[in-house]
């Protein structure tokens, strides 16, 4: 109980939380340290419980050596959730209990190899590079530094890298992902240190700090300010923080020592526990001065703004810190399975989920055009959607409520288009039709204004969403890729200017058809003749009607904008997320080709699908309504039934197919991942999509 007590209070004090004792960072470089609270900078008091500290000064000139055993960074690319804290020395990120204890939460997993062959004498001076064999994360926090009087930023990271004794670098500053042993009885640490250097936001076309491993916190720092305030973090993953690696290989130096905060011991004042095996990456990610300044402007429990919170450098001691060089040679990918989730992961459901967009457009056209069982086949439709939106909720994570929605959208427009289709049955599905009722005027009667009302509602919300979905496609894909999210005000104004064009030429041809008294309209449905023997509607325009000839060019005009809206809107589109593709340094890979496919493919989907659906069969109308051909009107209904029941479905379907590979696990509950062979590294460390994880183990393992 003394270690678990011991572990817990080390823990709930990761980044420095002084409920115990203060202490402070001011006066380090000075060597008069008056009281206590500075003590602990240079503390040695205390034997071997003060020899090995840190940070130290790391020479990147050593020769590699051998990994002695296997490294895995679990989980990395995992959404996590929590909150920054502002505990007066430093911003702090903590997660709940619960979201520690999912399975998929981060770890670090080392398997260590023996050192010795049976027949050798094992090296008591040998040490495997870690304790213990699983690290859970823990918290993560930042240490940074000031300006002097010129206003030039002064170094903030704790470790520096040194080319020669007197070459060292200082950076801007250092973050911190600490992760605890999952043993109770030992409360050791693992440690993963960061380097960030200042890179100038001009040069490097850094304007939205978009890649910066601190983007998400820069972002929340305004509402922490005060000391004891903390404010959520939207959902990020480990692999966001990591360096982009200009090589296939993951460069690191590790060694034994200690917390660089200090935590208060009865009878022993200020210490740094000797318990953290050191990480340190040797390629540097990078911090915007714009990051740093609000940094600085964090304030401690006096009020004042925390400026500096790094230690100074502590005394190597003949420690000999290793430096591994080594290929990203394999990837270790750990999904664990949800309950409940087993019938997604058969066949059956895989291909239920893919063609149920098309199944419930098949039960919806049985219910409109033909009359059997049409109660039945609504409540059908009703309840296959509702199981495929409880199966997408269930299986997926509930962390993902924003984008579940989106991917949901279809399914609840489904449901709300079989609700218009049962509640107009009787208006256009009868034993006479729609066109024989309009025929006979009852669309002046009150049940006819509430079918065409209905029907009116659901063309300019199909419409819009049709001509919005590749605007929706940015966001989605925005969120799947990880990339920072779109705020809810420019994606609502993107919406609208994606569908405005649509709402606007249709609300106006709604309006003149209301506003157009019957008896103008009167010659066009007197024209309408129904054959009762083959029961075939033949439809003939009378061309002679200025009436007509004003509505057959208005809609080939509203048929031609609302396609260049489509095709604008897909462009632009296209070009967003082209410039996300060229941010994350992702152009010319393999991971980066097969992205640009999914997102090309998704896309184009979305500027055929309006074309098959809406602008063939308008133009042909259009085309016939102006040259005065005659055709047979259930032979447009069955190329119409044809396009928009069939082939929208499939396209749909195909878009989901896609959707459903970004996002599989959130689909597939019982998906088991499996190690994949070997990809360049910026394939798997890139900032586009963090879909594995990097495994670094021996070659000849």
């Amino acid at each position: 109980m003394f270690f678990l007590f011991l572990i817990l209070l080390i823990v709930a004090s990761g980044s420095g939380d002084d409920s115990e004792f203060d202490y402070e960072y001011e006066g380090a470089h000075s060597m008069k340290f008056g009281g206590k609270i500075y003590q602990w900078l240079h503390r040695k008091d205390l034997g071997k419980e003060t020899l090995y500290q840190s940070p130290i000064a790391l020479r990147t000139n050593i020769d590699p050596e051998q990994l002695d055993g296997e490294l895995h960074f679990v989980n990395y690319n995992e959404n996590i959730f929590g909150k920054l804290v502002n505990n007066g020395h430093s911003v702090q990120f903590t997660a709940t209990d619960d979201a520690k204890k999912k399975p998929n939460w981060p770890r670090i997993i080392f398997k260590a190899k023996e050192k010795n062959k049976p027949d050798e004498k094992p090296k008591e001076e040998e040490e495997p590079m870690l304790r213990y064999s699983s690290y859970r994360f823990e918290q993560y926090h930042i240490h940074w530094g000031g300006q002097d009087r010129d206003g030039v930023n002064k170094g903030g990271s704790e470790h520096r890298l040194c080319k020669t004794k007197a070459n060292c670098t200082h950076y801007a500053a250092e973050l911190h992902l600490v992760h605890v042993a999952e043993i109770e009885k030992d409360p050791t640490f693992v440690v993963v240190a960061i380097l960030l250097e200042i890179k100038d936001d001009a040069k490097h076309n850094l304007s939205d700090d978009a890649e910066s491993p601190l983007a998400k916190d820069a972002d929340v720092l305004d509402h922490i300010v005060a000391y004891g305030t903390d404010w959520p973090l939207p959902s990020q993953t480990l692999a966001s923080k990591l360096p982009e690696f200009a090589t296939t290989n993951l460069d690191f130096i590790t060694y034994k020592g200690s917390l660089t905060t200090p935590k208060f011991i009865k009878d022993k004042g200020l210490v740094c526990p000797q318990v953290v095996d050191w990480i340190v990456l040797t390629q540097p990610a990078y911090v915007t001065t714009k990051q740093l300044e609000k940094l600085r402007a964090v304030q401690n429990k006096k009020g004042k703004p925390v400026l500096r919170n790094w230690r100074p450098l502590q005394e190597l001691n003949k420690r000999h810190p290793k430096r591994y060089v080594h290929p990203l040679s394999k990837l270790y990918q750990k999904c664990e399975p949800k309950k409940g989730g087993r019938f997604t992961s058969s066949i059956l459901g895989k291909l239920i989920l893919y063609l149920s967009p098309y199944l419930i457009c098949l039960l919806r056209q049985m219910i409109t055009f033909i009359k059997v069982n049409e109660i039945f086949c609504t409540i059908a439709g009703s309840a296959l959607n509702v199981w495929l939106i409880r199966l997408i909720i269930t299986c997926s994570d509930k962390d993902h409520s924003s984008s579940d929605w989106i991917l949901l959208q279809n399914c609840v427009l489904e449901i709300a288009m079989l609700i218009i289709s049962f509640i107009v049955q009787p208006g256009y599905s009868g034993e006479r039709g729609f066109v024989a009722m309009l025929q006979e005027g009852v669309i002046d009667t009150h049940n006819g204004a509430i079918n065409f009302t209905l029907l009116s509602i659901s063309l300019v919300v199909s419409c819009w969403l049709v001509d919005s979905s590749a605007v929706q496609f940015v966001h989605r894909y925005l969120v799947l890729c990880r990339q920072q999210s779109v705020t809810f005000w420019k994606y609502a104004l993107m919406l609208c200017c994606g569908g405005s064009f649509s709402v606007f030429f249709i609300m106006v041809y709604i309006c003149f058809m209301i506003a157009t008294p019957y008896s103008v309209i009167e010659p066009f449905y007197a024209n309408m003749s129904e054959e009762m023997s083959t029961k075939r509607i033949a439809l003939v325009y009378p061309m002679d009607s200025p009436y007509m000839t004003f509505l057959n060019w208005y809609t080939l005009f509203l048929v031609v904008i609302r396609y260049s809206v489509v095709l604008s809107t897909g462009a632009i589109t296209w070009m967003y997320v082209r410039k996300e593709l060229r941010n994350v340094s992702q152009r010319g890979t393999s991971r980066s080709r097969n992205l640009n496919f999914q997102v090309t493919m998704a896309i184009t989907g979305q500027a055929i699908t309006p074309l098959i659906c809406n602008v063939i069969p308008s133009l042909f109308i259009s085309y016939s309504a102006i040259t005065g051909a005659t055709f047979s009107f259930s032979s447009f209904l069955s190329i119409y039934s044809a396009v928009i029941m069939k082939w929208m479905p499939i396209m749909n379907a195909a878009l989901t197919v896609l959707i459903i590979k970004k996002y599989r696990r959130a689909f597939f509950c019982c998906y088991r991942c499996r190690e994949r062979k070997s990809v360049p590294v910026k394939s798997i460390m890139g900032r586009s999509s963090f879909s594995q994880y990097p495994k670094i183990s021996h070659s000849t393992m």
